[in-house]
């Protein structure tokens, strides 16, 4: 039989009884080496592992963490901002990562804030009405805007958009006739059709106009003018006509609440008035108010929206602008405010009584008739217009 070969595991003791010879001992050393050798590996091995684990979990945790929302600010126009809230808040949350602080303010305060913000401006959007947003432009706030930012620019007809691209149309204000539907309707008359159905003898002691103080009474004037010859600066035909409505008149009116509460008396039924409020009277206050866009047309303002210049956020302000011009979005503000907009699409996305409602006034072609206020020439005049409106109609001699 063969010898058996040596148990590497089992080694010699050394010492006085048993003295190894010097092959044994580097045998020896030689087995330990190898064993502590092996062991060793296999430790670095699960520290590499264990770092490597950790390492990559901690690597994931920091690339999947949800991250904090980008805070944008806005400055939104009086009455918008619990709809952005409440539709545009909650899609840049989840789509973008975006949380909207929203503050609401009027046109003036929103132009203040702006002006005083000008290097570092804190919001990223800002709406206001026309004369303020020219306020805007001639003191170089605005940043320009085209359909490669905005891609909805491209639906809106070239009448309602800026010429000098610096801000996108908020909301499209028409001003028309308000008749007292109840009253109408127990005398089996038909719905007013022209601008000048407030001089028939029928409305006399009926009719209600707004005061010299009313931007209302410019509004009504420039199209009476332009109606009889008139043009921006020769106002004398539309004054003429207007003095020979005097007879018919109930009383002049400094706000549409006045009108309001007058038409709910049943004192009178018809007038000049901004479309918007007379269907606000009607669905949430029960006043039986309609409006009318006369078959001559009508006048028509756009209050604005604008992205400052420095803004931040700049993407995301992009996307909110366009946000706000979808037909989605103004759908869901028509039933809340009626505010009307050129977006052709809008009508697109209502149904029952507010498509129909929507429709009787900002119908695109409707809108094709529709001219708009001239505020510059009204910014010049503004001072003579007042005083001619007082004497000439409110307290004539």
């Amino acid at each position: 039989m063969e010898p058996s070969k040596p148990d590497c595991k089992r080694l010699k003791k050394t010492g006085p009884d048993n003295p190894a010879s010097g092959d044994d001992l580097g045998l020896t050393w030689l087995f330990l080496d190898n064993r502590a050798l092996t062991r060793i590996q296999a430790t670095v091995l699960v520290l590499v592992v264990a770092v490597a684990v950790v390492g990559g979990g901690y690597y994931y945790y920091e690339a999947t963490k949800p991250k904090p929302p980008v805070e944008m600010a806005v400055y939104a126009a009086v009455g918008e901002r619990s709809l952005l809230e409440k539709v545009a808040a909650p899609v840049f949350l989840e789509k973008y990562n975006c949380k909207l602080l929203i503050t609401e303010g009027l046109s003036a305060e929103n132009l203040a804030k702006a002006t005083a913000e000008k290097d570092n401006p804190v919001a990223s959007v800002i709406q206001m009405d026309e004369g303020p947003f020219k306020q805007a432009k001639a003191l170089g706030l605005c940043l320009k805007v085209t359909e490669k930012e905005i891609p909805t620019l491209a639906k809106i007809p070239k009448k309602f958009l800026d010429p000098d691209q610096l801000g996108v149309p908020n909301t499209l204000s028409l001003f028309g006739l308000w008749y007292d539907y109840k009253a109408f309707k127990e005398k089996g008359w038909a719905a007013p059709s022209s601008w000048y159905d407030p001089w028939d003898p029928k409305f006399k002691g009926r009719v209600v106009l707004p005061t010299a103080s009313s931007t209302w009474s410019y509004q009504f004037a420039m199209i009476i003018n332009r109606l009889e010859g008139g043009t921006d600066t020769k106002w004398d035909p539309g004054f003429k006509k207007i003095k020979t409505l005097v007879p018919n008149l109930h009383s002049f009116s400094p706000r549409s609440s006045n009108t309001m509460t007058l038409v709910q008396r049943g004192e009178a039924w018809i007038g000049p008035f901004g479309i918007a409020y007379a269907f606000t009277a009607d669905r949430e206050k029960g006043i039986p108010m309609a409006g009318v866009i006369p078959k001559e047309g009508g006048d028509f303002s756009v209050s604005w929206e604008y992205i400052p210049k420095n803004a931040k956020n700049l993407e995301l302000a992009y996307k909110f602008v366009d946000f706000t011009m979808t037909a989605e979005y103004l759908a869901e503000r028509f039933k809340l405010t009626y505010w009307g907009h050129p977006n052709p699409d809008v009508s697109s996305k209502l149904s029952g009584e507010f498509k129909q409602l929507y429709e009787s006034v900002y119908d695109p072609k409707l809108l094709e008739k529709m001219w708009s206020t001239n505020w510059d020439v009204y910014a010049e005049m503004k001072d003579k217009f007042i005083e001619r409106w007082s004497k000439e109609i409110e307290t004539p001699a």
